[in-house]
């Protein structure tokens, strides 16, 4: 999934890393990883919680 990442980097006056470059399609597969890690800590922090009907979540929402 993740190729090989080869960043470059911009420093300041000082030779202080302060920026990364990278390929865009790299950066766009690292931003998927971050959701799918997001999603998966979600999953598991709701994971014992009581389900609820879909109309029982219609009607706390005020969706018809």
């Amino acid at each position: 999934m993740l190729q090989k990442i080869k960043p470059q980097y911009v420093v300041n006056s000082a030779g202080k890393k302060v920026k990364v470059i990278l390929e865009y399609k790299t950066y766009l597969e690292m931003l998927e990883l971050i959701e799918d890690l997001s999603d998966a800590r979600l999953i598991d922090e709701t994971r014992n919680e009581p389900g609820i009907t879909l109309e029982e979540y219609k009607r706390k929402r005020k969706i018809a």
